[in-house]
């Protein structure tokens, strides 16, 4: 088991608890902070952060640019973060990427590993992940791809400078591949504290 407290960002999404529920049994605590909340929080005990999705676009035009503010809190973390769909656009449109509204997806996808990556370690060549959006990323500068798919170019994410990770699907529902992605991200958790 993990001895590393985590933060998990609620963006109102129905799969939250799902993210609760796969991370619990491997970490020492993991908070619920809501996403109005994010910005005034303190993370000083907290050593990683993972960011869920949600039901808002940042694409919507009268509530995009409000709704990438929630994510202010980013800005100021060196913790390991991992974002989760809409978490990951809102990593992603921390560092200058774009959001683009693209197909919608609520089906699985088969992801593309471009690459070795101590988040995808142990994962299965070409695993299938559940989706459920309608917006992508252009990749953000100083950021590495790990992964796609046919209908989104960034499905995986991880910044060269901080210890920040994207993922365009849900890990949280998507069976083995998922949890093992999720235990990969609490291991770079417990190396960054130990560090």
């Amino acid at each position: 088991m993990s001895t590393s407290r985590l933060a998990v960002i609620n963006c109102l999404s129905p799969k939250f608890g799902n993210i609760l529920k796969v991370i619990q049994p491997y970490c020492l605590a993991a908070i619920a902070i809501h996403m109005d909340e994010a910005n005034n929080a303190a993370f000083d005990e907290i050593d990683g952060v993972i960011i869920s999705g949600g039901p808002l676009l940042f694409t919507d035009p009268e509530n995009g640019a409000s709704l990438v503010k929630k994510f202010d809190f980013i800005k100021r973390l060196n913790i390991p973060i991992l974002g989760i769909c809409l978490g990951h656009q809102a990593i992603g449109l921390t560092h200058g990427a774009e959001c683009l509204r693209g197909p919608e997806r609520r089906e699985t996808d088969e992801i593309e590993i471009l690459k070795p990556h101590p988040l995808v370690e142990g994962i299965i060549e070409k695993p299938v992940f559940v989706e459920d959006h309608c917006e992508g990323l252009t990749l953000p500068d100083g950021f590495e791809l790990i992964g796609k798919s046919l209908h989104y170019a960034v499905e995986i994410m991880a910044s060269s400078q901080k210890p920040f990770f994207g993922v365009q699907f849900h890990p949280e529902i998507s069976g083995e591949p998922g949890e093992i992605l999720m235990r990969n991200y609490l291991k770079i958790v417990d190396e960054y504290k130990q560090s």
